[in-house]
């Protein structure tokens, strides 16, 4: 069982409960459900009362028909008796491969509208970075033609208090220099 899907049963159900990874027929389920076996807590099996009451020495010798014994048939013979396979029970892998294309091409498209989705965000928020910058870049041009400015009107300032102040003033002899 999958962990990511949602389950209608707690994680120790699934646990004890596991679901086939692969397609099974309504043979092969019958047969898996018939040889499951379910022990019990606290309760002595039918081999075990059997193996108590026998004497110590025979206790070994009824081990085989006490759990079914070995018949000498290493054949389950599932699969090897024509007549034992039902063909309209079998799984028809060609409808599952139909199935499972439509369901990638579907996934091919939700990806390909996600992808263009995607794009478009990016392409929108590169074009807000842009114009945020723009903005900035522009403040930034502004600020820096007012302080040269400033700084013009300054220096011209200095400049002209430089010319004044060498015809205005005069220190006799003294000469700056």
């Amino acid at each position: 069982m999958c962990s990511d899907a949602p389950s209608k049963h707690s994680k120790i159900w699934a646990a004890l409960n596991p679901q086939p990874l692969a397609f099974q027929s309504v043979r092969e389920r019958a047969e898996r459900e018939e040889t499951e076996q379910l022990g019990s807590v606290g309760v002595r099996s039918y081999f075990d009362a059997t193996v108590a009451s026998m004497p110590e020495n025979e206790a070994f010798d009824g081990f085989e028909d006490a759990i079914g014994g070995d018949d000498g048939d290493d054949d389950d013979g599932d699969f090897e008796d024509p007549d034992n396979c039902d063909p309209h029970n079998l799984p028809d892998f060609g409808e599952f491969t139909e199935g499972m294309m439509a369901r990638r091409a579907a996934r091919a498209v939700e990806e390909q509208k996600r992808k263009e989705a995607l794009a478009k965000q990016f392409a929108e928020k590169k074009a807000r970075e842009k114009a945020e910058i723009d903005r900035e870049l522009a403040e930034i041009s502004k600020r820096e033609a007012i302080e040269a400015h400033k700084n013009k009107v300054d220096e011209n300032f200095v400049e002209d208090a430089r010319n004044r102040m060498e015809k205005e003033l005069s220190f006799g002899s003294f000469v700056f220099g």
